[in-house]
């Protein structure tokens, strides 16, 4: 399913995307976390990187909820305050069929399948 904001289309109700990977950052072994539009192209707009594993997923679990979306017009889901962010979070991709980063999961374009990356071991990014 799409959603159209601004005369763009989406991939989903996520403006935003992330996928952890392992990779290298100047000849460094880090956890690289690419954010991406959530557009057909999927067009990268930042990455982080990390030492660890559990550094990457703390991250994601405080950004992750907060991504804008095109239902709520650029507002991220409103979550009570009473209730674990992360777990109403999960529950919300899970209603949708989504998936969070710390899944392993990686967003890709359409015409890209999953199982063509499935067996890349690194992303390198020079800085």
């Amino acid at each position: 399913m799409t959603f159209k904001f601004n005369e763009e289309v989406y991939r989903d109700d996520r403006m935003y995307v992330l996928n952890l990977s392992l990779g290298k950052v100047n000849n460094e072994t880090k956890y690289i976390l690419m954010t991406y539009r959530n557009i057909p192209q999927l067009p990268a707009v930042r990455h982080d990187h990390f030492d660890t594993r559990e550094e990457a997923i703390k991250y994601i679990k405080k950004v992750e909820p907060l991504v804008p979306l095109t239902s709520l017009n650029r507002e991220p889901l409103d979550i009570p305050k009473d209730i674990d962010r992360w777990e109403y979070w999960v529950k919300w991709l899970k209603e949708r069929n989504l998936q969070s980063a710390i899944t392993g999961y990686q967003n890709l374009p359409f015409w890209v399948r999953q199982d063509e990356v499935a067996n890349r071991s690194y992303v390198e990014i020079i800085e």
